[in-house]
């Protein structure tokens, strides 16, 4: 395990529990503590850390990942044939593919393997790994991974499961800011958050996201629903009681200019 921050700590703590030996890097030395504790074997440099069968990285963004696979230290340099390299971290596509290259050029294994889930869920063993590369690269790594949580192959190219993960983190920063317009509308309107969340979010919701979803699915070319004459319709009166409320509505105010 390389990287032992909230998640990759939890990741490696999962992994160690269903009996797997583990070995662990980290900049921070005293991260590694605990896990030592527990019986895993903690290492100086990423050298040591390239010997292993399985290297899971789990670092913050691409200039990390590249310094700690591809730099001069890195631990592609001492990985042996086969070894497989599982990215767990969130980074850009391109740089997924470079990955894998890289290791192809030396007769390594790679697959991309981002997560979904808070520091609770990687603690409780309930994270979404979402894993894309060479399927069976990936049938040895998932009963691994599985210690941390449920794993999902969504296709072959390396880059596919970054582009979920990256689209379904645009999906949640949306939905927040969504959420946001919609419980600052609604008290202003004197609708409180818990009724606000009972007649939505409880009920409501679920239904239609699922059904324009499937719509979606079935109907790849089928309109959104903002384009239509009664989206139209419908998003000018809830800007026209915005401003009555004095609420700003940015989502609102975007899909009446697109």
């Amino acid at each position: 395990m390389v990287g032992l921050g909230k998640i990759g700590g939890a990741v490696a703590q999962h992994i160690l529990a269903a009996g797997h030996p583990v070995t662990v890097w980290a900049r921070r030395p005293s991260t590694m503590a605990e896990l030592v504790e527990r019986g895993a074997v903690a290492v100086q440099s990423l050298g040591e850390i390239g010997q292993a069968d399985v290297v899971i990285s789990v670092v913050f963004d691409d200039e990390a990942t590249r310094e700690v696979v591809l730099g001069s230290a890195g631990f592609i340099n001492s990985m042996r044939p086969g070894a497989i390299h599982v990215a767990m971290e969130t980074i850009s596509p391109a740089l997924s593919q470079e990955l894998h290259d890289a290791h192809a050029e030396r007769g390594q294994r790679y697959i991309a393997a981002p997560v979904f889930g808070r520091p609770q869920a990687a603690a409780a063993g309930q994270l979404s790994i979402i894993c894309s590369g060479p399927k069976d690269t990936y049938d040895v790594a998932a009963p691994i991974l599985s210690a941390a949580g449920s794993t999902r192959w969504v296709g072959s190219d390396v880059g596919q499961a970054m582009l979920v993960k990256l689209i379904g983190n645009h999906m949640i920063l949306t939905m927040g800011e969504l959420l946001g317009e919609t419980f600052t509308f609604l008290r202003a309107g004197g609708i409180d958050g818990a009724e606000t969340k009972a007649a939505l979010l409880d009920t409501l919701m679920p239904g239609v996201l699922a059904g324009y979803a499937q719509r979606m699915v079935d109907q790849p070319d089928a309109p959104r629903p903002a384009a239509s004459a009664i989206g139209r319709k419908d998003n000018g009166l809830v800007l026209a009681a915005a401003e009555q409320l004095d609420v700003p509505l940015p989502l609102a105010e975007f899909l009446r200019s697109h």
